[in-house]
């Protein structure tokens, strides 16, 4: 894998691992996930292909873009008409 496909692979980890948390994900599956991009970022570093500087701007992006999108998605949600509200109107 070339550089910049690390880190297409670590940001696709983080955005899944943040919508997952955003979406109320809890457990060993999320744990393990976790556990996957920890691992991940930990061996970029060994292998001295990032800084912890570099990692934690790509994490605070990833984690504003997921914050983003979960905004978006309850605000469609809020602004849905329910079936039931519908029905008796």
């Amino acid at each position: 894998m070339s550089y910049d496909e690390h880190f297409v692979a670590l940001r696709s980890m983080l955005a899944g691992l943040f919508d997952a948390r955003f979406s109320g994900a809890v457990g060993a599956s999320h744990a393990r996930a976790q556990g996957l991009v920890d691992g991940y970022m930990r061996a970029l570093i060994d292998l001295r292909m990032t800084t912890d500087r570099e990692l934690v701007q790509l994490v605070h992006e990833e984690r504003d873009a997921a914050a983003v999108r979960a905004e978006a998605a309850l605000a469609s949600h809020r602004s849905a008409p329910t079936r039931v509200a519908a029905h008796f109107a």
